[in-house]
């Protein structure tokens, strides 16, 4: 018999350890930083804790914190104000649901929670750094960064408001002390990719695009799932003038985020600076099937199309820029300069006069305009054409070709008189 209980005590003592241990790990998962599992986790402890309110409010909590990051927010939400039921002066209920209400817009219920929270809690750091949050996303930046301030004198190793006062200031334009901050913030958290990407963000500002490449490298060997990341990366290699290495970012964005129209747009730009003219139109024709009305695309490629002698698909995009938006004096310029390559002389001279009333105190246009006419042997409207443009432009390089074009005007008319 007293074998049996012996058997007995210890099957139930390692049922009881295993219950405890299982308990431990969901706890564990539940307040981990993989939402998925968390959920998962957090709904288990939910049932299991059924009786248990105190356990309830954090496990409520912690669930409504992953369904927030998965922007579930009216299931973060609902899961906020169970738990604020079962504990209605709960810091971490509160806070939880501060932030909910910061990410979805709701500032006012935000500023709501968290100052109640303050009130019970007067050194509570996660509600400080929620003040600066909210003013920051109102646009008040120097009383948020009073908060953040504040939070980081409580707690000076609490890296949030480190991260977020950078993100401010860099709003500001105020780079060096936005990059202070990023540098607390990293040696806090050397894991926290998105200070990288934001002090690279302000490194480029700088014109230090070095540095700024080299963040964004970083900010990638510790999350390599952030289309940003790739963008950015290409962005600061296009600003170096790193060409070569722009288009292998550009891609490595576009594998990540193929339905951004103006990654293919930036790289077609680059492989027609590197005489790619194929992979250039290629990309175009691309950046034109995900967003159709991106003009700038249709005006490079009707441009590119011109380059190559393809009139024709040249003067396609030129009218399809001109339907789209009937004020848009670059594509009269440029459809001008096909027909007049072709040698539809009236046809040039109709888009340049458009392009003139479209914008009659910029001077480019009387230069083509008085251009064209030369051509046709209108030789006294180009000539007043020519000596708008001068009038009009102050730059002395630009008058100097200006009067060229107006001596040799002068000089055809003069020879044309002669018998």
């Amino acid at each position: 018999m007293r074998k049996h209980l012996r058997l007995i005590s210890a099957i139930s003592l390692a049922f009881c350890l295993n219950s405890q241990n299982l308990l431990a790990d969901n706890r564990a998962d539940c307040d981990g930083d993989n939402v998925e599992l968390a959920v998962i986790a957090c709904t288990k402890l939910i049932e299991i804790e059924k009786a248990d309110n105190k356990n309830l409010v954090n496990d409520y909590s912690s669930r409504a914190r992953a369904y927030k990051v998965m922007r579930k927010f009216a299931d973060a939400l609902d899961d906020a104000n169970k738990a604020i039921k079962l504990e209605n002066s709960s810091p971490l209920a509160l806070i939880t649901r501060g932030y909910i209400y910061v990410a979805v817009g709701d500032r006012k219920s935000a500023f709501d929670d968290f100052s109640k929270v303050i009130e019970i809690d007067p050194k509570n750091k996660r509600a400080f750094n929620g003040m600066g949050e909210i003013y920051n996303d109102g646009g008040d930046y120097a009383t948020a960064i009073d908060w953040y301030t504040k939070a980081i004198e409580i707690d000076p190793e609490y890296v949030s408001p480190y991260y977020h006062r950078g993100h401010t200031y860099g709003s500001q334009s105020q780079y060096d002390l936005a990059i202070k901050d990023y540098d607390k913030a990293i040696l806090l958290d050397p894991k926290l990719y998105e200070a990288y990407i934001n002090r690279g963000d302000s490194y480029a500002h700088k014109k230090n695009y070095d540095q700024a490449i080299a963040d964004t490298k970083a900010a990638i060997a510790i999350n390599s799932n952030i289309p940003l990341s790739y963008s950015n990366l290409a962005s600061y290699y296009d600003q170096k003038g790193d060409s070569k290495n722009a288009v292998l970012a550009y891609s490595n964005a576009i594998a990540y985020d193929p339905t951004d129209a103006m990654l293919y747009y930036v790289r077609a730009i680059h492989h027609t600076s590197n005489k790619q003219f194929d992979l250039a139109l290629a990309d175009y024709n691309q950046a034109l099937v995900l967003n159709p009305e991106l003009i700038q695309a249709l005006q490079n490629r009707g441009a590119l199309h011109m380059q190559l002698g393809r009139f024709k698909l040249a003067l396609e995009d030129f009218d399809h820029e001109i339907r789209q938006d009937p004020q848009f004096r670059i594509a009269y310029f440029a459809r001008g300069q096909v027909h007049r390559i072709k040698g539809d002389f009236e046809l040039a001279l109709a888009d340049f006069d458009r392009a003139v009333a479209i914008e009659p105190n910029d001077y480019f246009g009387y230069y083509k305009r008085g251009e064209m006419k030369m051509i046709m042997g209108r030789y006294d409207e180009a000539e007043a054409d020519l000596t708008k443009a001068m009038t009009l432009n102050p730059d002395e390089n630009t008058k100097n070709v200006l009067i060229a074009d107006h001596f040799a005007g002068l000089a055809l008319k003069a020879k044309k008189k002669q018998p």
